[in-house]
């Protein structure tokens, strides 16, 4: 039997003794006070798949081919790095475990093969090959995972999770081409908090920054998964309802005013006004949506607020 097989076969049958030698060292390495993601077993059994993709390196470099894009052990490897990320590990200590398995794997060649200078310097090479383009690939994994979650971020609102203007804006502009695309409707809700301002001078911008969050989570509970919900500025909300007509939009609008108004400040409820407009009547296209909705929106609060108006053709 050829050495390399050999090495390839020994490697696969000791995959788990390899983990569990790996495990407890990598173990000693984790921050205090936090749970070792290597724990959770879905993270943990994809190591002997990787040991396994490693021996088959090792036996015959053509299997590097299962690395690439498509490739089983390139599934596996982006699959670990997500994995990674959710459990909250840092990029050095995802490259460590790498580095922390190179050696667990030599050493474990070590004692059990015997191979000339030639045929270890080759070993060696093979073990590198497959373990540094795993790395490579979880890590790509994990950077893709942090990117998708800053560019989310970068889009919100900090204070209540909401969309800010720009990003609602594209949103806006392409759910506007999709409705007029498909011919459906599309309805969107302006909101503002009645007395906000005489609020946050009683009671100081941290109490109104806190009654937004409350604000803001309420909406949330009651908008559809499908619904997008913005933060335009200060306390004034939008919330864009594809698919929807006016009469529908009325419907959810007043399920909205309705949670709002069980938040109570002083004994007394915390009342919102809202506006309505629709496309593609009376609104043609983002401007004029957006336009006639805070129009409405600023009927409602001269009529005294706690009151949904609705913007009518012309």
């Amino acid at each position: 039997m050829d050495a390399f097989q050999d090495i390839s076969q020994q490697l696969r049958a000791g995959a788990w003794d390899i983990v569990e030698d790996w495990l407890e060292e990598s173990k000693l390495n984790m921050p205090p006070k936090k749970v070792y993601p290597g724990g959770d077993e879905e993270i943990l059994d994809e190591l002997p798949t990787l040991i396994g993709g490693i021996a088959k390196v090792i036996q015959d470099p053509m299997y590097l081919m299962d690395l690439e894009a498509g490739g089983n052990l390139h599934l596996v490897c982006r699959q670990f790095g997500r994995l990674r990320h959710e459990a909250g590990y840092q990029i050095d200590k995802l490259l460590s475990d790498f580095s922390l398995l190179r050696q667990k794997l030599w050493l474990f060649c070590e004692r059990f093969v015997s191979l000339d200078d030639n045929d270890l310097f080759e070993l060696e090479r093979r073990l590198n090959l497959a373990v540094d383009r795993m790395a490579a690939t979880t890590a790509e994994a994990y950077y893709t995972r942090s990117c998708a979650e800053l560019i989310e971020l970068a889009q919100k609102d900090k204070l209540t999770g909401f969309l800010h203007l720009k990003a609602f804006q594209r949103l806006l502009d392409n759910e506007l081409a999709r409705a007029k695309r498909y011919h459906y409707p599309l309805s969107l809700v302006s909101i503002d908090i009645d007395d906000f301002k005489r609020y946050n001078l009683e009671e100081g911008r941290l109490e109104g920054n806190r009654l937004l969050q409350n604000i803001a989570r309420e909406l949330s509970g009651v908008i559809r998964g499908t619904d997008f919900a913005a933060r335009f500025a200060g306390d004034e909300f939008a919330v864009l309802m594809p698919q929807t007509t006016l009469a529908q939009a009325r419907t959810a609008a007043e399920r909205m005013r309705r949670t709002v108004r069980q938040l109570r400040r002083d004994d007394h409820p915390v009342t919102v006004s809202l506006g309505l407009a629709s496309y593609p009547e009376p609104a043609e296209d983002r401007d004029s949506l957006v336009k006639q909705a805070q129009k409405a929106m600023a009927q409602a609060q001269q009529d005294g607020g706690d009151v949904i108006k609705v913007v009518k053709s012309t």
